[in-house]
């Protein structure tokens, strides 16, 4: 029984073309999900008063935490967190 050249070729072709195809597929999916982290940034809305502000989050806010932002009424105090 004889092997036929061309078609160990041509399986060997197949091979190397799905492995490429997995290898892209794989590397357009790790590269995509770090562009969606990078687009998104992290809040925290105050409520000052009946007046609501939102600004960037600074490290050690927490939700009913009281901040040093300047109110015209009552203090300042955080009532979310959250991306956008």
């Amino acid at each position: 029984m004889s092997v036929d050249p061309y078609a160990v070729f041509v399986m060997g072709l197949a091979l190397v073309l799905l492995s490429l195809l997995v290898l892209h597929s794989a590397m357009w999916k790790r590269g995509e999900h770090p562009r969606t982290q990078q687009a998104q940034r992290l809040v925290t809305v105050v409520q000052c008063g009946k007046d609501i502000r939102i600004r960037n989050y600074v490290e050690g806010d927490y939700v009913g935490k009281t901040v040093s932002d300047e109110c015209e009424e009552g203090s300042p105090v955080v009532i979310g967190i959250y991306r956008e």
